[in-house]
């Protein structure tokens, strides 16, 4: 299954309005006092389905995104590889706020997740990215995932990550060392903090300046 889905936000007459919104399965575009919520409206991603997601925040506008629920990364009847692709484009003096909710790879499926995000000079962004690696007492699928966010013409962020339980080692130091969840907290235009490690019984957090007004908080779990 292909699908494409699109929002475009723009300043009118001293607010935020919703020029364009368009959505098609496994995702539903929904209008809240807030924002847009995404909701699933079908199973999936499925192993085979490629989904886009484009996202236009214009001069001055502010949105943000809530994903309303898990999204669960299914695995296809041949080992197929699904594919995500968000593209993000804010403003001038424009604002985007992400709510993710969890990304959940269940056992055998393969997921390929592409997240491209172009700020202007004086946008904002609240970035909110939540990786689960398996259900309740099982491993997860393989999970490959690219973060690049840029500035004006400065790169910000380029992250790749793998994800791949399968792997051997990859329950040691050499991989995530038993955690089984990832969240990323990306802040662009608020000034950073400084450079802080806190470890508390089965998580692990970290948050770091990655420039005067940048700053990244990463965050390994286990659960139960």
């Amino acid at each position: 299954m292909r699908s494409n889905s699109l929002v475009t936000a723009e300043y009118r007459n001293g607010r935020t309005v919703l020029s364009d919104l368009r959505s098609e399965p496994p995702v539903s575009l929904r209008p809240t006092r807030r924002g847009v919520a995404v909701v699933g409206s079908a199973a999936g991603p499925v192993g085979g389905d490629h989904a886009g997601l484009v996202i236009d925040v214009g001069a001055g506008a502010s949105l943000r995104m809530e994903p309303i629920a898990a999204t669960m990364l299914f695995p296809g009847r041949c080992g197929e590889q699904s594919r995500q692709d968000i593209t993000i484009k804010v403003g001038e003096s424009g604002h985007l706020q992400w709510c993710g909710q969890p990304m959940l790879s269940i056992i055998g499926s393969r997921h390929v997740q592409r997240v491209r995000i172009e700020l202007a000079a004086t946008a904002t962004l609240d970035y909110f990215d939540w990786i689960v690696l398996g259900r309740s007492h099982e491993s997860g699928g393989y999970l490959d995932t690219e973060l690049r966010v840029v500035r004006g013409d400065s790169v910000v962020v380029q992250q790749h990550q793998v994800y791949d339980t399968s792997q051997a080692g990859w329950a040691t130091s050499a991989g995530l060392g038993g955690f089984d969840e990832v969240t990323q907290h990306l802040r662009v235009g608020p000034m950073a903090g400084p450079t802080t490690v806190r470890s508390s019984g089965p998580k692990v957090e970290m948050s770091t300046p990655v420039m005067d007004d940048v700053e990244l908080n990463v965050s390994l779990s286990r659960r139960g």
